[in-house]
């Protein structure tokens, strides 16, 4: 089985469109936090670049900015090409799916407006459970 979880923060998005579809190309950084044996804690980010096509690709290119949330999940892709006549390998991830994640923006720390604690709930069958 070759499968990638990814939970993390995006970095730098393009989009290219071709006859066949659309692709887009993107970072995702996640964060490990540890502490060293000598009491040292670290604080280390891995960059993964991703891709996705189709429709996938359109919508994550329309509502994805660069520090926005993201859960994906996608295939290992392993690339070997050639440049300037050096052998050059890449890992990226294939997006199979992918989830919206809270971003900086809503992340405020300003309390949300009190409800009226004086307003009495209604007391009908549209409130009540379906179970």
């Amino acid at each position: 089985m070759n499968k990638q979880i990814i939970l993390g923060r995006i970095g730098n998005i393009e989009k290219k469109s071709y006859n066949f579809g659309s692709i887009t190309k993107f970072s995702v950084a996640t964060n490990e936090r540890y502490t060293k044996k000598d009491g040292t804690k670290v604080d280390e980010t891995t960059w993964h670049s991703c891709e996705a096509f189709g429709q996938l690709a359109d919508t994550i290119d329309k509502y994805f900015m660069k520090g926005d949330g993201i859960y994906l999940e996608g295939k290992t892709k392993h690339e070997k090409y050639e440049k300037d006549g050096v052998e050059k390998y890449s890992t990226k991830v294939k997006v199979d799916t992918f989830s919206f994640l809270p971003t900086k923006k809503s992340e405020s720390t300003a309390p949300a407006p009190d409800a009226p604690a004086d307003e009495p709930i209604p007391d009908n069958e549209e409130n009540e459970a379906p179970f």
